[in-house]
């Protein structure tokens, strides 16, 4: 096979992989294949349902298994080859074309929604300020949406960055064609590369991304760290999808969305992260509230309460049920619907979670108004259990005239509005000051940490894993409440699945889990749904009775079909199970290896009236088949997934009616949306009976449900859970503290070692350390390799691979902590191991106990001391124009016990919003001729302990002190004029002054310091060399210098100023505090390696220290870095191996003795021999043995041919000429299609290509003219 065929069949295939720590060290692991011949250039993931996702391939929609990765066509887009695709927040596919027009969808196809006029070069993206950022050429651009005004942000300088997706109010997420990530800044558009993903292979190309997490991602890299995406590649990588995957146990809200009372109703996830939150949704009768939780967590109707400003809205309902990513979705519905009013939502911290009883972690910052340009993101909370969750979004018109929100403190029952400029005390202003000294409990080891396993094998021995070194590496990980559960049926019992389908009212339900009677006696199947007895089924053929059912625990029972002869069950036909209406079916079903190509799995359809409808089985493919009114079949097929065989599957169908005349069809999978399609029409079954197993099926089916009515997705989601539930009345009951199920590892065996690390920062502060175990039946504990503890196992006895506990451990005790006191001199810093050896009882050959567990925590009462925060002042004396000032309150604040602080206010005005970091921004109306405000706030500690109130000053407070440093050219100490009347003694940039505080003559920590700038172009004055030192309290100073190496000072005579500001009178003003200082002429330095500059002009620098030239810098042996600097300079390198820049300028340039290198990096045609280098100068060059040239982004030629020593050439962008010399050389092919040539040395030709696209081509031209050669393709 040639080489290019076997290009073209990589190009065929097509992986998608997720993508762990996307943002600091992204690494890939497998997921699955897109499907061969799959071209995908975007792919997009619905806000609304994030387990909907879709690509697209110029004409054609795929829809997405985010899962396996696998790619199903649905059809056309109907508006052209696209090379993009994005889902705002109404779940609006959003499209651009290559000529520049951005489509929306509409309810028949595409319409134009706005022209960008530039050409996307391949992806756009939704951002949460309702921005549209476009990725072409090199450019970021904004489309106003839906105004349509398109500006340029900026230039991100990437060649082909074919994706680009918001992952909130952080920078944008790019990639290029090489597979490279990028975050780009959305002010400026500039690019800071992230880098490749580890472990994807053959990495040609990336063109698109999509953020696959509900809601919106936090912007800090220390959340992000926890972030999946999930990428599609192969030669190229087609899409890129983040997702979010905390592992921490504590529970927090991730998102918000409302929903209108529409007949088809729409649903608008609120951005945060920005005044954004409280723009007006664009929902005009809100009539659901819907908050999604990281987590499962045990709630009721009145955990929500929903006040606007006239009064609380009363909740009718909550219906819950598992989301995508792990969530947990509550969904409440309103009495009432919400139009015109500012709402606040609070969810109290009685919500906990439902593994481990976990208060929720509630608290969130909201922004002030719609300018606000920060506030919280997701997820809620500090990352501590506790704290309400108060949440502010605005329905309709609430402007000018309109009631403000309420208090987002305040009571929800008070709700008082807020003037505008009114104070806002805030509920962190009640709370005392801590006592010093406190004791507080601290989790050092929660529920759900992570943990390593291991099933001891024969003779293993069990006093060796608990040592802290004890390598653990291979063993199994998972998290904490390890163990498993086997519930026994019991008579009389209802499992919660059922519960839930005869709360929906099904029509029929056949739980499938009759034994056959005696013969001649029928054999019936039950219906448990509306219909009664006179929609029982009879079972036919040969079915397979009490096959293991779909539901937890052992009291289900499933029918067996065998593809035997008319093997089925029939239940006669029945006028309502056949409505002409909505209708929805829902069954589980497991399939074998060898199920074969077709099977009908259930059949309502009557073929020769062609009626009805039928669920089909064809390959990995769903299909839900229907006739319409023309007497037709309509088809829609919903992939199943690769490694399905052999595991239950929940299926659901629904089918509904339209106004217009169409039918809406839908298919749900493990209880979520799976495919929709919009048929003509439908015509119900007239006459044929419902047929179950309808042969030749093979596999096993269970829990059929047939309702008159079309199941919500709320319903058949709380449906699936409600299987997985295990039914009252077993011997634990604690299947939902079980994390990690080891029922398979163990198989019986009754010792398993568990292993979990914890970290402490400073053991010395833990007072007392208390071990906290929920077990089942007995456990040895380690700390350290320390034995802590032992339970149901003999004193005496030394524990063996194979020890079991001596005694059961009731299970009604096993679900409540049992708290053992430890010694915390047993703790050390840094990471701890707490070792369990867990123990199951009364285990022997052929039974054994049916549950385990092992749940620890631990607990440390730490001694805490408050913070101490300081008042702070800040001096602000705006120039015209300027009315906004930003501060930070917690820099002179202290905590006791090193721990971090936050802030919170206690008293603060509307005009200032205060952060929890201690920043802080103050507006000031224009018409105020004396900007000043005052507010108040506390320092928190990481434990909760709050400082004393401090104050924050902002306008006319303390003094200043200004002066100016200067180069004293004739070291009178005086600054003079060289040129009478026209040029003064120049000030000095770049120096530190600070005030001696403590008088010992040098720089300290916490001392006062600023540093002297450079000339402001903007300005009509020369500020280059002046300092200041502003809000400075009334008292006496010192201000010093701190020397620089090389200078001497000459101005003032004793080195340092005294300054006194009043303490009268208000702000006080010194100024003439001036520093002068010369440079030395002779050496004063010992050895060293020294950097020097020539900044602008003629300089004369000697490395030399036996120069006698005036004012130049004489160095002694050292590793040299020298800058000529613009104008022409002479440059003298003695010493050490240096490195000298000539720069702009002709410049002579003498390397010195030892081995030199004369660098250069210039955009133009460069060349060099031992005597000249061009491109910047003309520049002499004498005594340098090596030389590193880089071109830039034109086309360059870079030419060594006629230098003696080795040289590392550079081309930079575009199509550049590389000539090496006659030595061993490096030369670098960039983006372009290059020419190289090297020497007769040993070279190394690296290749550096970046954006290169399928279509593209690439030649660099090669000539190797001797020498051992080797080619770099890293």
């Amino acid at each position: 096979m040639d080489a290019d065929a076997v290009r073209r069949r990589q190009r065929r295939r097509r992986r998608f992989y997720r993508i762990d720590d996307f943002y600091t060290d992204p690494a890939a692991v497998d997921i699955g294949e897109a499907g061969d011949g799959i071209v995908l250039t975007d792919i997009a993931v619905n806000p609304v349902f994030p387990t909907l996702a879709f690509g697209i391939s110029f004409d054609s929609v795929y829809q997405i298994d985010l899962a396996t990765g696998h790619a199903t066509r649905i059809g056309p887009l109907g508006a052209g080859p696209q090379n993009a695709l994005d889902v705002n927040n109404d779940g609006n596919a959003v499209v651009s074309m290559g000529n520049g027009n951005i489509y929306v969808q509409t309810g028949v196809g595409f319409a134009p929604l706005l022209a960008v006029g530039r050409t996307a070069a391949g992806d756009l993206t939704f951002d949460f300020d309702r921005s549209i950022y476009v990725a072409a050429g090199k450019d970021l651009v904004r489309a106003a949406y839906p105004s349509g005004a398109v500006s340029t942000v900026g230039r991100h300088g990437i060649p082909g960055m074919f994706g680009l997706e918001s992952k909130g109010p952080g920078p944008l997420i790019g990639g290029d064609v090489s597979g490279r990530l990028y975050a780009i800044d959305k002010r400026t558009g500039a690019a800071t590369r992230i880098g490749f993903p580890a472990g994807a292979r053959n990495l040609g190309g990336l063109y698109g991304l999509a953020f696959d997490g509900a809601g919106y991602a936090p912007p800090n890299a220390e959340f992000l760290r926890d972030w999946e995406v999930l990428i599609e590649s192969g030669d190229v990588i087609d899409g890129l999808c983040f997702g979010n995957d905390d592992d921490n146990t504590i529970p927090a809200i991730v998102n918000v969305a409302v929903v209108d009372s529409a007949t088809l109703p729409s649903t608008f996830v609120i951005p945060v992260g920005s005044g954004e939150q409280l723009r007006p949704v664009p929902l005009s009768n809100v009539a659901q509230v819907v908050i999604a939780f990281d987590r499962q967590v045990d709630l009721s109707v009145d955990n929500l309460t929903v006040t606007g400003t006239i009064g609380d809205y009363p909740i009718a309902n909550v219906a819950t049920g598992p989301g995508a990513n792990g969530q947990w979705i509550a969904r409440w519905l309103l009495s009432s619907p919400i139009t015109d009013d500012a709402i606040v939502l609070r969810v109290p911290d009685a919500v906990v979670s439902t593994a481990g009883g976990i208060a929720l972690d509630g608290e969130w910052d909201n922004p002030v108004d719609v300018f606000d340009g920060a506030s919280d993101t997701y997820p809620s909370g500090n990352r501590l259990a506790g704290g309400d969750f108060v949440f502010h979004f605005t329905v309709g018109d609430v402007g000018p005239g309109s009631p403000a929100a309420p208090d987002v403190n305040a009571p929800a029952a008070q709700a008082p509005s807020v003037a505008a400029g009114e104070t806002i005390v805030e509920s962190a202003g009640e709370l005392p000051p801590a006592a010093p000294g406190a004791v507080v409990d601290v989790t050092l080891l929660p529920t759900g940490a992570a943990a390593r396993y291991h099933v001891p094998e024969y003779r293993e021995w069990a006093t060796l894993f608990p040592a802290p070194s004890y390598d653990d590496s291979d063993w199994e990980t998972g998290t904490t409440g390890i163990g498993y559960e086997v519930v026994p049926c019991q008579t009389g019992v209802v499992h919660p699945y059922t519960q839930a389908i005869l709360a929906d009212n099904p029509l029929g339900y056949w739980k499938l889990e009759e034994s056959p009677p005696p013969p001649p006696a029928a054999w019936i199947a039950n219906n448990d749904g509306l219909l009664g007895p006179n929609a029982n089924g009879q079972y036919v053929g040969p079915v397979e009775a009490q096959r293991d059912g779909a539901l937890a625990g052992e009291c289900d029972y499933a029918a067996g079909f065998n593809d035997s002869t008319g093997d089925a069950v029939v239940v006669p036909f029945q006028t309502p199970l056949n409505p002409a209406g909505a209708f929805s079916v829902e069954a589980w079903i497991r399939v074998p290896a060898t199920a074969g190509p077709a099977r009908t799995v259930l059949s309502s359809m009557d073929v020769p009236t062609g009626s009805g409808w039928r669920l089909d089985l064809n390959q990995n493919n769903w299909q839900f088949v229907t006739y319409n009114a023309s007497g037709t079949t309509n088809t829609i097929s919903a992939f199943i997934g690769f490694g399905q065989e052999d595991q239950w599957i929940h299926v659901a169908l629904t089918l509904e009616p339209q106004t217009n005349g169409t039918v809406h069809k839908r298919i749900y999978q493990q209880g979520q949306f799976s495919s929709f399609s919009q048929v003509p029409s439908y015509r119900a079954n007239l006459a044929a009976p419902l047929r179950i197993g309808l042969d030749p099926f093979i596999g096993d089916i269970d829990e059929v449900a047939v309702y008159g009515g079309a199941l919500s997705v709320t319903q058949i989601a709380a449906h699936f859970a409600a299987a997985a539930q295990a039914p009252p009345g077993g011997l634990g009951d604690y299947a939902n503290l079980i994390a990690t199920d080891v029922a398979d590892e163990m198989g019986g065996d009754p010792s398993l070692f568990i292993r979990v690390p914890f970290d402490v920062l400073d053991p010395s502060r833990v007072v007392d350390l208390t071990l906290r175990m929920k077990y089942d039946d007995g456990y040895l504990a380690y700390l350290n390799g320390q034995e802590v503890a032992r339970r149901n196992f003999p004193a005496a006895e030394t524990p063996e691979f194979n020890s079991s506990a001596s005694a059961p451990h009731l299970n009604s005790a096993a679900v409540v902590f049992e708290n053992v006191s430890l010694d915390p001199a047993l703790l050390v810093a840094g990471r701890n191991v707490l070792a369990i050896h867990g123990l199951e009882f009364n285990y022997d050959e052929d039974e054994h106990e049916v549950d385990f567990l092992v749940l620890p925590e631990i607990v440390a009462g730490v001694m805490n001391d408050p913070p101490i925060a300081g008042d702070d002042c800040f001096t602000f004396d705006p120039p015209p124009g300027i009315y906004f000032f930003s501060g930070d309150v917690l820099t002179n604040d202290t905590d006791p016990d090193g721990d971090a602080l936050t802030a919170v206010g206690v008293s603060v005005p509307g005009n200032v919003i205060l952060r929890s970091d201690g920043s802080f921004d103050v507006f000031f109306s224009p018409s105020d001729p004396n900007p000043s405000v005052t507010f108040t706030y506390r320092a928190v500690d990481a434990f909760g302990a709050a400082s004393n109130v401090a104050t924050v000053t902002v306008g006319a407070c303390g003094g200043k002190i200004h002066g100016t440093k200067w180069y004293d050219a004739n070291e009178n100490g005086q600054r003079d004029d060289i040129v009478p009347g026209q040029i003064q003694e120049p000030g000095l940039p770049g120096w530190t002054i600070f005030l001696d505080l403590n008088g010992n003559g040098g720089l300290d920590r916490g001392e006062p310091r600023t540093v002297t700038v450079d000339d402001n172009p903007a300005t009509p004055e020369n500020e280059r060399g002046q300092y200041w030192f502003m809000g400075v309290p009334p008292g006496t100073y010192v201000v010093r210098e701190a020397p620089q190496v090389g200078w001497l000072q000459s101005y003032p005579a004793g080195e340092s100023h005294e300054v006194t500001l009043s303490e009268s009178g208000g702000a006080t003003m010194v100024t003439g505090v001036d520093f002068g200082n010369y440079p030395v002429k002779e050496s004063t330095l010992v050895d060293g390696d020294d950097t020097i500059y020539g900044w602008a002009g003629a300089d004369t620098i000697n490395g030399d220290n036996e120069s006698d030239v005036p004012a130049a810098v004489n160095l002694v042996d050292g590793f040299d870095l020298i800058f000529g600097g613009d104008g022409d300079d002479t440059v003298v390198a003695q010493g050490r191996d240096d490195v000298v820049w000539g720069e702009v300028g002709s410049d002579d340039l003498d390397g010195g003795a030892d081995v030199d290198t004369i660098r250069q990096t210039v955009d133009a045609n460069q060349s060099i021999s031992d005597a000249l280098l061009t491109g910047q100068g003309p520049d002499t060059l004498v005594g340098f043995e090596k030389a590193w040239l880089v071109g830039g982004d034109g086309p360059n030629q870079l030419d060594a041919l006629l230098f003696s020593g080795t040289t590392t050439l550079d081309g930079g962008t575009e199509n550049d000429k590389l000539v090496g010399s006659p030595q061993a050389d490096l030369l670098i092919a960039g983006e372009g299609n290059d020419q190289l040539e090297g020497g007769d040395g040993d070279d190394v030709y690296r290749f550096e290509v970046t954006g290169i696209v399928e279509t593209d081509t690439v030649t660099e031209s090669i000539a190797a003219n001797g020498g051992v050669d080797t080619f770099d393709f890293s």
